[in-house]
């Protein structure tokens, strides 16, 4: 896993909810969905994808069907190739993509104008940062003021 960040957006109503961490999504039309109507706000975040479990690849399909039990890996493929599997399931996966050193997991959640859309969980707070964060770091070790 190397060190690479991508842009992502998270719609919020306000309400916060402790589902052990944060969804995101490529597209700032379909994080927009999840503002309530339009009430709450779309946030720009940087997170590290290329630490993710990406259930999307067969690299990361393979280490899955290696550390699930066969009945496990067979209930991921029934939920849907690289889809989000049931709550059960994806407890599951989120302490084995964890205790392997991943910061979350992508999965195919839908599609938008054709295209499919993927999201993303990111287990840790820690491991997002806004852009604003990342831009007065970046200035900082810059000494941009």
């Amino acid at each position: 896993m190397s060190n690479s960040n991508s842009v992502v957006y998270k719609g919020s109503n306000g309400q916060q909810q402790n589902i052990g961490g944060q969804f995101f999504s490529d597209s700032k039309e379909y994080a927009s969905g999840f503002t309530g109507g339009g009430k709450g706000s779309v946030e720009q975040f940087i997170i590290p994808k290329d630490q993710l479990l990406d259930m999307r690849k067969s690299a990361d399909m393979d280490f899955l069907k290696k550390n699930l039990s066969p009945q496990g890996f067979q209930y991921v493929m029934e939920s849907g190739n690289g889809k989000l599997p049931s709550y059960a399931v994806s407890d599951l996966i989120d302490e084995l993509a964890k205790s392997n050193g991943y910061k979350g997991i992508i999965f195919h959640e839908t599609t938008l104008r054709g295209k499919d859309l993927p999201s993303y969980f990111v287990f840790e707070q820690k491991d997002v940062v806004t852009k604003s964060q990342l831009t007065d770091f970046y200035n900082k070790t810059k000494g941009v003021k």
